[in-house]
């Protein structure tokens, strides 16, 4: 098993940033994301860009589905300082297209806001969300806090606040962030600026719960160090009592998993289904 703390700089670096483990693919894959987003956003019923805060980057797109399907909350990746709920198009029309409804969650980025204040931007994101389906009138059905990479991490935090706990159902995090050490240990934490406090009550492992279902999936092709973190999480909540499915999608990496974890025609857009209908 790998663990991060007996590794230097450089192996953390490898294991914990997709960006240095992947180097430029990752521009093509994000590019691809953005080709599909061209394509299908058009196809997304509104209304788009909803505030729920004062940032320019505190909106949500909420895309009405079928009376009574579940909501998914949608929350982007990118490391805490990157990417834009647009990028997520091609993976939100996925989720729409199963009928359910879905809010495409922004908010504002490090460094131009501390980590603290990224999650309450959240924290407030959510509720509006709430009041937002209920003046549109929109029959809901479960509720289940989603993301990918940061966004899975923010998934599985935002389900324990106390306001936001007991409306949830479950969480579907891909490629979460679990652990935060290890990660703010690499060169992310030149943009996210994460003080030792914020480091370690952000933690999921140090002070996660799961007092909902979790379904979690990771790229089979991720660093080693990575997978090893995200068992060494997912053993943690099942040892408190945590219902939680970690599954490795085949020939996926840390962007790709995303794909197949949502699509309509792959083996793990099934198991999704199935985990939603069992809530």
């Amino acid at each position: 098993m790998a663990d991060w703390r007996h590794m230097n700089a450089q192996e953390l670096e490898e294991g914990f940033n997709p960006r240095a483990s992947l180097g430029d693919e990752v521009n093509l894959l994000i590019g691809d994301w953005a080709e599909r987003r061209n394509k299908v956003t058009a196809q997304l019923p509104g209304p788009f860009d909803l505030p729920y805060g004062p940032h320019d980057l505190e909106k949500f797109d909420l895309h009405p589905g079928q009376e009574g399907a579940p909501l998914v909350i949608f929350i982007h990746g990118g490391a805490w300082r990157a990417l834009d709920k647009g990028h997520m198009n091609g993976h939100v029309f996925d989720l729409h297209a199963r009928g359910w409804h879905v809010a495409n969650v922004n908010y504002p980025l490090c460094p131009d806001v501390s980590l603290t204040s990224l999650y309450q931007s959240l924290e407030r994101a959510v509720p509006a969300i709430f009041k937002a389906c209920q003046d549109h009138a929109l029959s809901v059905g479960k509720i289940i806090l989603a993301g990918h990479s940061a966004g899975g991490h923010a998934a599985c935090w935002l389900a324990t606040r106390p306001e936001i706990e007991p409306h949830v159902h479950g969480v579907f995090s891909v490629s979460g962030v679990y652990e935060m050490k290890p990660i703010l240990s690499t060169s992310i934490q030149e943009d996210v600026r994460a003080t030792d406090q914020e480091i370690d009550e952000l933690d999921l492992i140090l002070h996660g719960r799961a007092p909902h279902p979790i379904l979690a999936t990771m790229g089979a092709d991720e660093p080693e160090a990575w997978l090893a973190s995200s068992r060494h999480w997912a053993d943690h909540m099942k040892a408190q009592g945590g219902q939680v499915t970690l599954k490795a999608i085949a020939r996926t990496n840390h962007f790709t998993v995303m794909d197949e974890s949502v699509a309509t025609s792959s083996n793990a857009g099934e198991m999704l289904e199935e985990f939603v209908s069992g809530l």
